[in-house]
């Protein structure tokens, strides 16, 4: 693929993030061998670092809901079982 001068700006670089763009960005993180392929893919291959930066805030987000969702499970079963005692 040939290089782009550093002044390129793509159609969506520096817009907000609709839900659609965080749809095709989670898409495309599933198929894109780089962050670069992703932030082209999205149309965004000028600020690179602003789709790295909402790659690590998703991530964040899906980690901490799924820590969430453990402490829940774990107050289930601990729950379950005290009931039982008797």
């Amino acid at each position: 693929m040939p290089k782009k001068p550093k002044e390129f700006r793509c159609q969506y670089d520096g817009t907000p993030w609709t839900e659609e763009d965080i749809r095709d960005l989670k898409a495309a993180l599933r198929d894109a061998n780089s962050i670069e392929e992703v932030a082209e893919f999205l149309c965004r291959a000028g600020t690179v670092d602003d789709v790295r930066r909402k790659v690590e805030e998703l991530f964040f987000e899906w980690r901490r809901y799924r820590a969430k969702r453990e402490r829940l499970k774990r107050r289930r079963r601990s729950s379950r079982s005290g009931s039982f005692a008797g």
